[in-house]
């Protein structure tokens, strides 16, 4: 052989077993298989945070969008409104909208007097209490109406003030609650009204009346005025009821006497009448107090306020009364003329004889009316009374008491 073909290099084919093959093929698809995962698991994380993104920004637009489509439906049901527009606003506390207020007038927070006065209405869902202060006094006149009130503001001086209403429903024993405010520009005043200090609002008849047992009033304001100072109220009555009155006043003075005895209470099954002569002209305040048969005490129930402005207003008292009420026909004032014969006409229910005590007793005789009539003099006399006796009681009872003037 050649030296060449001594020197050529010959590869050795490696031997391969069908194992060492399989072997192989399980390490290659291992390789392959952890490098897909690795990529597959990558490009899942890549592929989730670009969802997360697009999904963010898809509930970005679409927040805008609601925004955008709120912001439009507000401005076209509720305008923007101007810093003084807002201030006009009144103020309602949340227990305007839980006591069931529905409307209110007027709706501007901002009132401008007219001559000082003011007047609010408030309608509501069911019968509420109320009361209300101005610059933490009570300088008006306050009725209760069905399911609502009204209130008439009397300013007595020009200048800025806090109207503050509060409410609570009837018969609860909490405290009122602040339902609303209005703020008052009062620039000039020239009312004269005036508001006492012992009146107490509400004033006049009410839904609390009616509760009470007293219906169908006479006068169902709350303000009285009067040209001569002599007037009745009037109301039907639901239930046995005791009515106890008197009048007052900050302007003229009233002694206990004549706070009873300016008026007169007459009472029958289903009416009670309470006859009123002023003793001068100006502003009074009559109060009526109630009480169950058999009852001695009396509750307060309501006022009235009564405005006379004729100067030449005199009357005098009426006669001093005890026990029940009786139908008072005259006569009606309380001091009698001396020297003089003076008729009597009064009906009293339950009583087997009527007479008048002065120096001597003098029937009266019972009408086919049924009215007990007689006449007496009153000539050397400073007082008479009118007695009665019933058939549960033998003994005489005083009634009612006259004075003869000197």
């Amino acid at each position: 052989m050649s030296q060449g073909s001594d020197n050529q290099h010959v590869e050795r084919p490696i031997p391969r077993t069908a194992d060492w093959i399989e072997e192989q093929t399980e390490r290659m698809c291992r390789r392959i298989q952890a490098q897909a995962h690795f990529f597959l698991t990558r490009w899942t994380t890549e592929m989730k945070g670009l969802a997360a993104a697009v999904r963010a920004r898809e509930m970005d637009m679409a927040s805008e969008k609601r925004k955008a489509h709120v912001t439009s439906l507000i401005s076209k049901r509720h305008p923007r409104v101007s810093q003084e527009q807002f201030e006009q606003f009144v103020f309602r506390k949340a227990d305007f909208y839980n006591f069931g207020i529905l409307s209110i007038q007027p709706e501007k927070g901002i009132i401008k007097s007219v001559n000082g006065k003011v007047s609010i209405t408030i309608e509501s869902q069911q019968n509420l209490e109320f009361s209300f202060d101005v610059n933490g006094a009570e300088h008006g006149v306050m009725k209760l109406l069905y399911c609502g009130m009204k209130l008439d503001i009397y300013i007595q001086k020009s200048g800025k003030y806090e109207l503050r209403i509060y409410a609570r429903r009837p018969g609860s024993t909490d405290d009122l609650f602040s339902v609303l405010s209005y703020k008052i520009v009062c620039k000039a005043v020239k009312s004269t009204m005036k508001i006492p200090k012992c009146l107490s609002n509400p004033v006049g008849p009410s839904w609390v009346t009616e509760d009470a047992g007293l219906v169908d009033p006479s006068h169902p304001e709350p303000i009285i005025h009067t040209k001569d100072g002599d007037f009745s109220i009037s109301f039907k009555t639901t239930r046995g009821l005791k009515l106890f009155c008197s009048l007052h006043s900050d302007e003229v003075l009233m002694t206990t006497n004549m706070n009873q005895r300016h008026v007169l209470l007459i009472q029958t099954k289903d009416n009670v009448e309470v006859k009123v002569r002023l003793p001068h002209s100006g502003t009074y305040v009559l109060k009526i107090f109630i009480g169950s048969e058999g009852s001695s005490s009396f509750d307060y129930l309501c006022n009235y306020l009564i405005i006379c402005t004729n100067p030449s207003v005199k009357w005098p008292v009426f006669p001093e009364t005890w026990g029940e009420s009786v139908n008072l026909v005259h006569p009606l004032e309380g001091v009698l003329p001396k020297n003089s014969s003076v008729s009597f006409k009064i009906k009293i229910p339950n009583v087997t004889k009527v007479c008048i005590d002065g120096k001597k007793y003098i029937p009266l005789t019972l009408s086919d009316s049924g009215y007990w009539e007689g006449t007496c003099s009153t000539q050397g006399r400073k007082e008479l009374y009118v007695m009665t006796q019933s058939k549960e009681l033998d003994n005489w009872l005083y009634l009612l008491k006259y004075e003869i003037s000197e």
